[in-house]
């Protein structure tokens, strides 16, 4: 406060009054420090060196600004941004703090408003986003209002909170502090603080930056950007430097926290608040050697688990064994050949960014050789021929080389095989052994196998019936005499793949076919076995059809019909019988039968074989015979002056037809109907006559000519003169009566 005042006089003087703001919602007054600055008169030179003068004789140490220009930046810089509005958050604690910073507007003038007691914090709080991480902060910007001075001492304040709830506040905790003082006060001219050590944050987390000022003296109006970019600011006092960020850091409820856009307008440029830096290639990564000890040789199987974080290149690896191998692969195996301790070390690169781990592997000296083994024969005991199963088992504990093994059956015959099988033809007390061969160690072991004199069995069998029709149940069963120690065993084998233990039993064979069966008796490995057959016939299953074609046609209709007949299992005889519908039938497979007269007819195919009857039908359908028209026609004469009387006359053949009408049409226009007509011509001329005759819709058509000349008509072409004395033109248009004469 001294100093504020003091410096007054570099280029403004303060005056400090008790004043009475009326409330605008409760209409009552209330008293506020109220503090007025006033411009000095003093030349503008002399209030820098009063400045210098006061800053010298106060010992103050101002720090130098940090500059942009003395830090490389290798990677494009990320600021730390939020685009959307931070979400309306509670007071988690419910706590009410009254407010110690008071805006408000008096007649569209600034006030500044003492603050007593405490620090002004402004916070700007981020969420990087995931893909940005890792992320180093490497700079913090403020633009701090012309109500600060170059002189006011400041802190930057980093916290970090990784619950990603979008609140540094709740669990928030300091990263990073640093004293600073303001480089430019002109509410737009970025103040750039570099850190002293860049700041990694290696996972996504919400980040806080704040600027804090503990000077109660300040006069410093607390204005915000609420509508840039560049972040969310908060505004607050807190009574001590906070080693946790204020919660929440979002607007809190009425009378904890103010918002400045809330009262004036938004002003941009005022209390803005940055964080720059880069993302970084973060490499981290673990090792391990399995198995860590052995004997030699020793194989170790080595693992490399790396996590790269913001790194551009892929990983590359270097294991060095300790033994002067080297490896490239990310989990290599290493066989260690000398007896010895090793130290390994595994280096992972990306981007220029290493991790490196070691550990040790101990390779013994092997231990002596050691062999054990066991054996064992089962049965040991039984009648000759006996078959018995031998199996050993073998541990080679540091040994070099395999194990050999050779058996000695007690009979004068040995086998290399692992586990074999023997068969004792000759009866006595034979004792084997197993012996265990590898390097210069054996191992031995013994028994006994008693055989007895061989036993002999006989049997019998018998099948009823031994054949019928399917399904086809049998009986059967056995006897069998032994003079063997143990009871007689019986197993029945059958074709249809059944297997039945016992001297008697009942079976079934479904199917038609021939079954053959095979019955073992057994004891004390002595065996008789009788076979026979049993046989299922197929049953008679008898199937027919038939056709008949043509089907349908007009009368009389031949229709040729043709049986198929399968009697499978069915003896002779098959036996056909046809009927066609119309009273006639037909034992033949084949028949052919004609029907005369139209109408529908049913026929039906009957085949009979042992008790079995098929049926099998269809449908003849015969329509009765077309109508057939056959005629003719003359006209007498053909030729002659007018007036010219002609006969015409017809005659009809009318098969399968109703009545018979005849129509004649002259030529000239005229017609009559009937058979016969008479004509007369009267002009001249070349007439063609034409004759229809018509029955059920069929026709018949006959025509001619008529030639009718005036006499004397002159002819043109060549003529001659047939024994009718008739003139025939050849060239010409007709025949002429002998009236003509030639040209």
């Amino acid at each position: 406060m001294a100093l504020r005042r003091l410096l007054g006089v570099a280029g403004y003087w303060y005056e400090s009054m008790i004043v009475l703001i009326q409330d605008r919602e409760t209409r009552t007054m209330k008293p506020y420090l109220k503090s007025r600055k006033y411009h000095s008169e003093l030349p503008s030179f002399l209030s820098s060196m009063v400045c210098a003068l006061i800053v010298l004789a106060l010992g103050l140490s101002l720090p130098a600004p940090v500059r942009a220009a003395e830090r490389v930046v290798d990677k494009p810089e990320i600021e730390l941004r939020v685009d959307q509005p931070a979400p309306l958050a509670l007071n988690p604690e419910g706590k009410r703090i009254e407010p110690n910073i008071i805006l408000f507007l008096d007649d569209d003038t600034w006030e500044y408003i003492h603050m007593p007691g405490g620090s002004v914090i402004w916070v700007n709080s981020f969420s990087l986003a995931a893909a940005s991480f890792p992320f180093e902060l490497e700079v913090v910007k403020v633009v701090f209002p012309s109500t600060v001075s170059l002189f006011d001492p400041f802190r930057i304040a980093v916290y970090e909170d990784c619950d990603m709830d979008g609140n540094p506040g709740t669990g928030g905790i300091l990263r990073y502090t640093e004293n600073v003082m303001p480089q430019a006060n002109d509410d737009v001219t970025w103040s750039e603080y570099y850190l002293s050590t860049s700041i990694l944050f290696d996972q996504p987390c919400d980040i806080a930056i704040g600027v804090i000022n503990d000077d109660e003296s300040s006069f410093e109006v607390p204005l915000l950007d609420m509508t840039s970019p560049q972040g969310r600011s908060w505004i607050g006092q807190y009574a001590t430097f906070p080693l946790a960020p204020p919660d929440p850091l979002f607007l809190p409820p009425d009378g904890t926290w103010e918002n400045v856009n809330d009262i004036l307008p938004p002003i941009p440029g005022n209390w803005l608040i940055r964080g720059g830096g880069n993302q970084v290639c973060l490499v981290e990564c673990e090792a391990t050697a399995t198995p860590q000890q052995g004997v030699v040789p020793h194989e170790v199987h080595f693992s490399a688990d790396v996590t790269a974080l913001g790194c551009q290149a892929g990983s590359t690896y270097s294991w060095l064994f300790g033994d002067g191998d080297v490896s490239s692969d990310q989990n290599p195996t290493h066989t260690y050949a000398a007896i010895g301790t090793y130290t390994w070390t595994m280096t992972v690169t990306a981007d220029g960014v290493s991790c490196i781990q070691t550990g040790t592997v101990y390779v013994l000296p092997p231990d002596p050789c050691t062999l054990t083994c066991t054996a064992f024969a089962s049965p040991t005991s039984g009648n000759a021929p006996l078959t018995v199963g031998f199996t050993s088992n073998t541990t080679a504990s540091y040994c070099t080389g395999s194990v050999s093994g050779v058996w000695a059956f007690g009979d004068g015959t040995t086998s290399d095989e692992e586990n074999p099988t023997h068969t004792y033809l000759t009866s006595g007390h034979h004792t084997w052994s197993f012996t265990a061969t590898v390097e210069d160690r054996t191992c031995t072991r013994s028994g006994a196998i008693n055989v007895a004199e061989p036993c002999t069995v006989e049997c019998t069998a018998m099948t009823d019936p031994e054949t019928g029709d399917a399904p086809l149940t049998v009986n059967f069963s056995a006897t069998g005499l032994s003079n063997c120690g143990s009871d007689v065993d019986f197993l029945w084998t059958l074709d249809d793949g059944a297997n039945v233990a016992g001297a008697a039993f009942t079976h079934t064979f479904n199917d038609p076919g021939d079954y053959g069966w095979t019955l073992t008796a057994t004891a004390d490995g002595a065996s008789c076995t009788q076979t026979g057959t049993v046989t299922a016939n197929d049953p008679c299953v008898l199937t027919c059809s038939g056709t008949a074609v043509p089907n349908t046609g007009d009368a009389p209709l031949t229709v040729e019909f043709t049986s198929t007949v399968d009697a499978q299992g069915c003896p002779e005889p098959v036996t056909i019988n046809w009927e066609f519908g119309d009273g006639n039938t037909s034992s033949g497979p084949n028949p052919s039968h004609t029907y005369g007269l139209p109408g529908d007819y049913a026929w039906t195919l009957t085949v009979t074989a042992d008790g079995e009857i098929c049926s099998f039908q269809g449908t003849i359908h015969v329509d009765a015979p077309p109508c057939v028209l056959d005629c003719t026609a003359a006209a007498a004469p053909t030729h002659g002056a007018p007036p010219l009387a002609v006969d015409f006359d017809a005659t009809v053949t009318a098969t399968d037809c109703g009545l018979v009408t005849g129509l004649w049409q002259f030529g000239d226009g005229f017609s009559a109907a009937g058979l016969q007509a008479a004509h007369t011509y009267n002009a001249t001329g070349t007439f063609t006559w034409t004759f229809t005759a018509t029955a059920d819709g069929e026709t018949c058509v006959r025509t001619g000519t008529v030639l009718v000349q005036d006499p004397g008509t002159t002819l043109e072409g060549d003529i001659y003169l047939d024994s009718g004395e008739d003139i025939h033109l050849l060239n010409g248009p007709g025949i002429v009566a002998g009236m003509a004469k030639a040209a």
